[in-house]
């Protein structure tokens, strides 16, 4: 059996926590993205290229694979009352729960290296594309994973 690439490790998590879309963002570009998605297409997982940070020493090097993106939904309502209590409730909460599925699948998959410190992992509401109707969180996660003998 073949070991997974990262992205693989990202689509399989992303599937598990029953997110419809993974796709890398180019924040250059972000806002061509929003506008060409349509509502059918949501929550999606928009993940930022990942860094990886090497741990090199002898006799396995370690890395630590450095994941931010965001969980969003594209939700109908009007957006001048973004405060209410509700969209807590109805969106941020569901799209946190994705978000923790997903990062709690990633360190599920064969690429995780579950043997030293547990990942640290942030998950945070955001309010950023009102104009679009888009609404949910953004992570950060700092995941070991499986490196090489040296």
């Amino acid at each position: 059996m073949s070991e997974l690439s990262i992205l693989d490790a990202l689509k399989e998590a992303n599937d598990v926590a029953g997110i419809k879309w993974l796709a890398f963002a180019d924040l250059q570009k972000f806002n061509s993205f929003h506008d060409s998605a349509n509502g059918l297409d949501y929550p999606v997982n928009l993940v930022v290229p990942y860094t990886l940070q090497p741990t090199l020493q002898r006799p396995i090097s370690k890395k630590t694979l450095q994941l931010q993106g965001w969980v969003l939904t594209r939700i109908s309502q009007d957006t001048n009352d973004w405060r209410h209590p509700e969209l807590q409730k109805d969106v941020i909460d569901p799209m946190t729960r994705l978000a923790e599925s997903f990062l709690l699948a990633l360190t599920e998959t064969t690429i995780a290296d579950n043997s030293g410190q547990p990942p640290v992992a942030s998950i945070f509401a955001e309010y950023m594309w009102l104009s679009s109707h888009l609404f949910g969180v953004s992570y950060r996660c700092n995941l070991q994973i499986k490196g090489r003998a040296c």
